[in-house]
């Protein structure tokens, strides 16, 4: 199975019901670069792959069959059919003046916008509900579970009521870092810190495992099909990864 990742691309992961989705961005000298989107299934390995449309998509996450991406130009979210790859609808123009990271459910497409968290309905992609103003001005990433939603601000792993978008609970300060990306699946979060994999128990926000010291030095993505892990090491490579011994499974990638 090869995915179309390359060392000096940048690239987003995303995924749901058994497939992969990849947005890379492919420089093609001495034009400006090209970003594509990769569908895989990870059970056959087959690739589905389109280009148009997608030259300022930064961010995306998945939901169900769904693909949510936010456009840098028009600063506007897209809702993407996961079987065609198509754009299906878009919500209101300039919503997004400076998004920073988001995450899908089937219930809404949390979005951190400046400092602040957002909720967009998944059926019009407008706003209907907004945190506290100022509470993310140092979040590194963004994560949904189990009905809740996850963010790493600064060094600390905080959970957020859905609904309200409040904080309810905060893991050890400090805990990480150097934070780089994390995922969640069958119950627990994943993140890399440094160029090592952890996991996360998001009832206490406190580590409970630890895979091998150096296996993900650079890291590009990662991701869940909604079953498996999967990362992306710096060379390109797609690895399914163990979540109970938390090291590499198996080579999917070039």
């Amino acid at each position: 199975m090869e995915v179309d990742l390359v060392a000096n691309s940048t690239s987003v992961m995303t995924g749901a019901q058994g497939q992969l989705f990849y947005s890379v961005n492919e420089p093609t000298p001495p034009g400006p670069s090209v970003r594509t989107l990769t569908r895989i299934d990870t059970a056959t390995g087959s690739k589905a792959q389109v280009v148009a449309g997608w030259s300022s998509r930064a961010l995306m996450s998945a939901a169900g069959d769904k693909l949510y991406t936010i456009d840098l130009n028009s600063h506007r979210m897209w809702r993407v059919s996961s079987a065609t790859l198509l754009d299906e609808s878009a919500g209101p123009e300039g919503d997004w003046p400076n998004p920073r990271m988001m995450a899908a459910t089937d219930e809404g497409i949390f979005v951190i916008e400046g400092m602040r968290l957002w909720r967009s309905n998944p059926d019009s992609l407008a706003d209907d509900v907004a945190g506290p103003e100022g509470d993310w001005g140092n979040a590194r990433m963004i994560a949904a579970l189990d009905g809740k939603i996850f963010v790493i601000d600064a060094t600390r792993l905080w959970r957020v009521d859905p609904n309200t978008l409040i904080n309810e609970g905060a893991g050890p300060e400090g805990d990480w870092p150097n934070p780089r990306m994390m995922a969640a699946v069958n119950g627990r979060l994943f993140v890399i810190e440094g160029p090592r994999l952890w996991r996360v128990d998001p009832a206490t926000l406190v580590n409970d495992g630890a895979g091998p010291e150096d296996d993900w030095p650079g890291a590009k993505a990662i991701a869940t099909d909604g079953s498996g892990l999967f990362v992306v090491d710096g060379s390109g490579d797609l690895w399914k990864v163990d979540q109970v011994n938390l090291n590499k499974l198996a080579r999917v990638g070039l």
